[in-house]
Order: structure tokens, then C-alpha cells, then sequence
């Protein structure tokens, strides 16, 4: 049984032998409302079973503060005097106190928890998390869990976004489980909101879960008002995170060459802003080119930012005034990375002042960028054009095997037939099965799609398996080079790493999707749709880009760097 209880006894062993000992609690708030099914509790009398219920909330409170001391709340409950006083100054919320008392409590308001408060005062009182996660992921829940029918999800959806957008920081990119599992807990701990245990009669036994619903005091910070809660450990532990990821990020720049000094110190603290984001697209595409052997690309590249720069010193010079003022750096970076991306027709006078060029001369700066689209527009037609011809990947005719596995790849066989889900179809390719074959007669005996195969084929890859990408490149046509290079483009401008772990490297910090990385690539308007108003002609290029996608991360992820062929070869796949 799941009681304070049986919480001491596995604290105590850990200490039976007078040293010093480490004892840590995986749980959290859904986890203490099975321990209040029948199951468990179903052969107690009526008071026997109050008291366990009882036991069980008093554990939950206790696992889920990080107010109160927890060896002296444990002797508490046991009507024990502690001997050290309040704190033992050894627990995890008493050393969090000592590590940072001067960062105890915050004021979350506007940082998630009145975001929360809005998601809990919609729905009926009856819902538990996973509801309360869907909501916040933007995804739909059934009319009847809301508070009234005259909810719409799509008005939800959009509040719950701009609430989003409104954090601050980083924190506009945390996981939804930043509002569940460590904000929501504080919540209830300060009275803002209310838990009661929810159940249902299923086949003759009593499911539980907890259902949360608004206090008064909740409902008094709906609107306004201060929030103010304990600093929960795993935010801590999410925010050193962060930073590490926004130092190291600083420190590739650095090696790249950018100038991060540039960077305001608010961008610097939350790696964003306007700054930060110019610089680090700019430079991340240069890092691309470099990777992918396109020197040339990023000579004419530099070329482009020196005729941008010139153009900004004789302004200078002529009103004198210093360069930044006539054009920021990051503004010189913007313009010049836009300008890289035309592809047809020209640099307008009336983008240039969209993006905040006010300087006399405006149209010498436009002369400048069209002069150089102009000079390097036969490069960029001619690999427009070679897209449906000469520059195909160039595909090795042996089997390619990795060096190693993706550092993220996770091998997980199903208890039924040790293999993983993938296993099966990539084995049977290698053996010379057709995917078609496979698809038709899968080891689960449920057929499965063509397109599934190839996906457990490239899964066999990134777990450092060989792979013939020869075959492979007859049923899936990999990228030409204006397609990688769109694709490379798309990871510098999202900011989303294909390498990087793909439960957080995504957008807003959460988990990697195909349509926040290849939606851009086909437009707003495609964006604005969902799937079923999309046209058929739109739902096949965007299958055709998620299967490019897929060679890309693959490809990406075991470290492959392509080749392709020169112009006006022919495709030999």
C-alpha cells in the first residue's frame, strides 16, 4: 500500500547503516489516485478504508510540496517532535531553501499559473490531467467536460496561445508538463486550487482520478492578481537546463564568428528576441552551407553582407552618424539573410522599410541588393532547374553503415516478440524482401502502408544499422540539393534541431513535428488549413516533403553528409 507508512520504512533502509544516504521519490499527483481503487482498497471496511484514503492524501501533500521540510513533516505525521527544529537542513526543499533564499517564492501570474487557473475554470470539476494536457497542447476534448456547451474549442485553443506568447522568456517554450506536473501542485498547495478524488464503476470495480476545479481564492486571480509560489525543484532543474542550452548556443556562435556582445543582456538571459534570433539564423545557415560543402554559396554570401555594410558606412559618413545608428547589425543580417532567399524578382523598397530601415539613401541599399540578386541569380535559377535533373544525390552503390547510433535513438522490443516495431519490416528488406511484400504480410499479421516500411527502414539507420540507400532511393526519392538546401534552410530559420533531442528540440521547447518544419516551406495560406480543407494537390506536396524530411533528419542525425551531382548530369537513381 502506497501510505506514509511504507514511506518510512524505504527511507529507513536507506539509512540503517549510519552514513549518509540519498533517497529519492518518483511520483506525482494521478500517481496516489490508484492506490484508491478497489484493487487496493476494495476488501476494507468502511473506517478502515477512510483511514487508508486519508493516508494517501497526506502523502500526496507531502510528495508534493517543496514548501515544508520533508523529515520533519514525515516525524510529524507519526506525532513525533523533530529534535533539529522546523528544518533538517539535509531534504531536498531545505537545502533548495539554503541554495537560494533569495529566490524562495515567485510570482508565476503571468508565467503559466493564471494560464492554468483559465484551462481548470472551463471544464466541469470532473477532469484530471491528461484533459487539462490536451487543452494546453491545443488538441480537442469531448463538449461535455467543459463547464457550459457554449465553450468553443477554437476560442480556447486561441486564448491558450496568446497566453502562451505572452511569457516571458525561455518559458514561451517549456513542456506542457511545466503546467501539469510542477505548477499545478503549488496551486493546489496554496489553496488556489481544489482536488477531489473522481470515480467510475468499470466492469464492477471503482476507477479513481483526481478532478480539479478553482477555489475562491483561484477565482480571485482569474482575471488579476499576483500568483505567488514556491520555486519548484524541477523548474529549477528545467531553467539550469535552458541555460546551458542558451550558453552553448552562444558559445557555437562565437566559434562561428558572430559577434555576441551585440546580443542585449534581457536576450541573453532568455535566449530570444530580435537580436539573438537574427544572429543565430544568420550564422546557423552559414554553419549549414559549411557542412553541406557549399564554400561557394558562402563566399557569395559574404559578398552580399560587404556590399550591405559598405552601403551603411557612406551613410554614416554622409550624415554622420555612426554606423549602427544608419543600420544595426542584426538588422544588416536580417536584410542581407532575406535578400539571399529571393529567388525571383527583386528586393523592394517598401520591404526595407517593413523591416525597419529608416536611413537617407534607402535607394542606393536597394540598387546594391539587386545588383548582387542579379549577379547570382544564374547560380540560383540554375539549381531550381536542376532540381528535376542534374543535381540528384549522388547514392553509394554498397550498403552505408553508420558509425553509430543516433545519440537519441531508444531500442524498445515489444514483450510479444522481442523485436522492436521496426525490426521486423527492416530485416526482412535486408534479406530482399519488397516493401509492398512486407507491407502485405507484416509480423503482426495487420497490414500496414508501404510508407510505414520505409519508415522502419530508416528507424534500422538511426539505430547504426546498415541500410542499401541505393534500393532505399528506388522507393523513396531522396532530396536533390535545392531540396536539401531548403531543408537545411527551414532547420535555421525554425530553430528546430533535427539532432538535438526530439522530445524538447521542437518548437516552443516541445517535441519535433514534420508541420512546424515543413509547413513553412509551403506557405501561410497551407499553415492557416487544417487537413481536411486542404486541396489534394497541397496534401501531396506536403507528403512529399515529410518524405523528404525523412532522408534529411535520418541523414542528418547519423552524421551523412550527401553528395550531389554536378550540373547537367544525369540522375543516375
Amino acid at each position: 500500500m502506497f501510505t506514509h507508512r511504507l514511506d518510512y520504512q524505504q527511507i529507513g533502509r536507506a539509512g540503517r547503516d549510519g552514513l549518509e544516504a540519498e533517497c529519492t521519490m518518483y511520483c506525482n499527483s494521478a500517481d496516489f489516485d490508484k492506490y484508491k481503487n478497489d484493487f487496493y482498497l476494495g476488501g476494507l471496511s468502511s473506517e478502515a478504508r477512510s483511514n487508508q484514503e486519508m493516508s494517501i492524501e497526506s502523502l500526496r501533500t507531502y510528495s508534493m510540496s517543496d514548501e515544508a521540510c520533508r523529515r520533519a513533516e514525515l516525524l510529524k505525521f507519526f506525532e513525533e517532535t523533530p529534535s533539529f527544529g522546523e528544518r533538517c537542513g539535509t531534504c531536498d526543499t531545505c537545502v533548495a531553501r539554503s541554495m537560494h533564499s533569495d529566490d524562495i517564492e515567485r510570482d508565476f501570474a503571468d508565467n503559466g499559473a493564471r494560464l492554468i487557473l483559465y484551462v481548470i475554470s472551463i471544464l466541469n470539476g470532473k477532469q484530471g490531467i491528461s484533459n487539462l494536457d490536451k487543452i494546453l497542447r491545443g488538441n480537442k476534448i469531448e463538449s461535455y467536460r467543459y463547464s457550459s456547451p457554449y465553450i468553443d474549442h477554437d476560442v480556447v485553443k486561441e486564448k491558450v496561445n496568446h497566453m502562451k506568447s505572452n511569457m516571458t522568456g525561455y518559458k514561451k517554450r517549456v513542456p506542457v508538463t511545466y503546467f501539469t506536473k510542477d505548477l499545478l501542485p503549488a496551486l493546489v498547495n496554496r489553496g488556489f486550487v481544489e482536488v477531489q478524488t473522481q470515480s467510475v464503476q468499470v466492469n464492477g470495480r471503482t476507477n479513481s482520478w483526481s478532478g480539479y476545479r478553482l477555489s475562491m481564492a483561484g477565482h480571485g486571480v482569474l482575471q488579476s492578481g499576483h500568483i505567488v509560489l514556491p520555486v519548484p525543484a524541477s523548474i529549477r532543474e528545467y531553467e539550469k537546463e535552458q541555460q546551458e542550452k542558451i550558453q552553448k548556443s552562444l558559445d557555437d556562435l562565437k566559434k562561428m564568428g558572430a559577434d555576441t556582445d551585440q546580443i542585449p543582456k534581457h536576450e541573453l538571459e532568455e535566449g530570444d528576441g530580435t537580436v539573438f534570433k537574427a544572429i543565430r539564423t544568420w550564422y546557423n545557415y552559414l554553419d549549414l552551407l559549411q557542412r553541406n560543402g557549399r564554400t561557394t554559396r558562402i563566399d557569395e554570401l559574404e559578398d552580399l553582407r560587404i556590399r550591405i555594410d559598405a552601403w551603411r558606412m557612406d551613410v554614416a559618413a554622409k550624415y554622420r552618424i555612426a554606423p549602427a545608428d544608419a543600420m544595426p547589425d542584426h538588422t544588416l543580417l536580417s536584410v542581407a539573410y532575406a535578400a539571399a532567399s529571393i529567388k525571383d524578382g527583386r528586393m523592394e523598397k517598401e520591404s526595407l522599410l517593413a523591416a525597419g530601415v529608416r536611413s537617407g539613401g534607402i535607394d542606393d541599399l536597394v540598387s546594391a541588393i539587386n545588383e548582387w540578386i542579379n549577379l547570382h541569380k544564374e547560380t540560383v535559377d540554375s539549381v531550381e532547374e536542376s532540381s528535376k535533373s542534374g543535381c540528384a544525390m549522388i547514392i553509394p552503390n554498397e550498403s552505408f553503415k553508420p558509425k553509430e547510433a543516433w545519440e537519441y535513438f531508444a531500442y524498445k522490443p515489444q514483450k510479444k516478440t522481442g523485436l522492436a516495431a521496426w525490426e521486423s519490416s527492416y530485416d526482412r528488406f535486408t534479406a530482399g524482401e519488397h516493401p509492398q511484400t512486407i507491407a502485405m504480410t507484416p509480423l503482426s499479421g495487420r497490414p500496414i502502408q508501404v510508407n510505414t516500411v520505409i519508415g522502419h527502414i530508416f528507424d534500422g539507420m538511426l539505430s547504426g544499422r546498415a541500410v542499401d540507400l541505393s534500393r532505399l532511393s528506388t522507393l523513396s526519392t531522396p532530396p536533390t540539393k535545392t531540396e536539401w538546401d531548403t531543408l537545411s534552410r527551414m532547420e535555421a530559420e525554425t530553430g528546430i534541431s533535427v539532432t538535438g533531442d526530439p522530445q524538447t528540440s521542437g518548437k516552443n521547447g516541445e517535441g519535433v513535428r514534420m508541420t512546424d518544419f515543413v509547413g513553412p516551406i509551403l506557405g501561410e495560406e497551407f499553415m492557416s488549413k487544417e487537413y481536411s480543407e486542404r486541396s489534394p494537390k497541397e496534401q501531396a506536396d506536403f507528403g512529399t516533403w515529410c518524405a523528404l524530411f525523412k532522408w534529411y533528419s535520418t541523414l542528418t542525425r547519423i552524421g551523412y553528409s550527401p553528395t550531389f551531382q554536378a550540373e547537367g548530369a544525369e540522375a543516375d537513381v
